[in-house]
């Protein structure tokens, strides 16, 4: 059985350091990988919409203790810019499942003769460089982005109470817990995917409450971790059979048909894997201090004032 330890914190000490210091740092990273423009790669795009993540997931943490509008304007800006690199990058994805499916069954492939998947499946040439339209947009997307750490430079965020982080983070669990419970009942592409994205801020929000008990945490985020690479991989799958303009109909290509199938195949295997590590994270009855190893006793402290 993991031990457990009582954490006893005065709601108004600042305990929880770095929170600052990470969303500079991540959204700073994410404009310079972006500013690379013509020279940026697949995991460049990758690793700047991972540091967008995170940053969202920082201010979802502290929004209850900021301003509405810091919160409002920082989190549009990170999510725009985002939604504009995953534009960039679907193509990568799309050929790299291709590829991992043609060396799973290549006979459906040698049979297959669709043109939109031979389309996607195929690497573009070497290019002369990219369209001025993505340029402008990356430059556009890097200057937004810099614009925002120049503004956390100068938001007060040095008076953060630990108290206030703590249930904050219990919120983000709840919402969690619900999206489990609700994709189990329902597993759609819509809930497993909104499942996933509130699982990766849980993830992301705990690195700030690992000195809690360290080793437990980590056990937590490394079983996250592993769970929602997995709805990654189920949602790029969904997409992908969007991507190939799928539609069950009498008039289909039997080999279409099985890469349906192949597609279909390979989500219920990522499901079979997720749902039992998800259920020990998430399951109806589980309790966050316990995941923790932690009981946290938090001391309102009484203001002096004259009575």
């Amino acid at each position: 059985m993991a031990s457990s330890s009582l954490i006893m914190i005065n709601n108004d000490l600042i305990s929880i350091p770095g929170i600052k210091q990470s969303l500079s740092t991540f959204v700073s990273e994410a404009a310079s990988l972006v500013s690379k423009g013509d020279l940026i790669s697949d995991s460049d795009i990758h690793d700047a919409r991972v540091s967008l993540k995170k940053a969202r997931a920082i201010l979802k943490l502290i929004r209850s203790q900021v301003q509405d509008d810091f919160f409002k304007r920082e989190y549009e800006t990170f999510r725009k810019s985002g939604r504009a690199l995953c534009d960039l990058r679907e193509s990568t994805v799309h050929r790299k499942l291709l590829k991992e499916l043609k060396k799973k069954s290549p006979v459906v492939f040698r049979n297959l003769d669709n043109e939109l998947v031979e389309k996607l499946i195929k690497k573009p040439g070497k290019p002369e460089g990219m369209a001025a339209e993505t340029l402008k947009s990356l430059d556009g997307i890097a200057t937004s982005l810099q614009k925002s750490v120049y503004r956390i430079r100068f938001e007060p965020l040095g008076n953060l109470k630990q108290a206030g982080l703590l249930r904050d983070l219990g919120s983000t669990w709840s919402e969690v817990r619900n999206d489990y419970l609700g994709c189990r009942m329902d597993s759609s592409v819509k809930k497993i995917h909104e499942f996933r994205k509130r699982a990766k801020d849980f993830m992301y929000q705990l690195a700030f409450f690992k000195p809690y008990n360290p080793s437990q945490v980590k056990s937590v985020q490394k079983k996250s971790d592993v769970m929602t690479r997995g709805l990654g991989r189920h949602h790029d799958l969904a997409v992908l059979l969007k991507a190939i303009d799928y539609k069950s109909t009498s008039g289909n290509s039997p080999y279409f048909d099985e890469l349906a199938i192949l597609i279909k195949g390979e989500q219920d295997r990522v499901l079979a894997k997720v749902w039992p590590l998800a259920y020990g994270l998430f399951g109806p009855s589980s309790v966050l201090e316990d995941k923790l190893g932690v009981k946290v006793l938090i001391l309102e402290s009484v203001s002096s004032q004259a009575g």
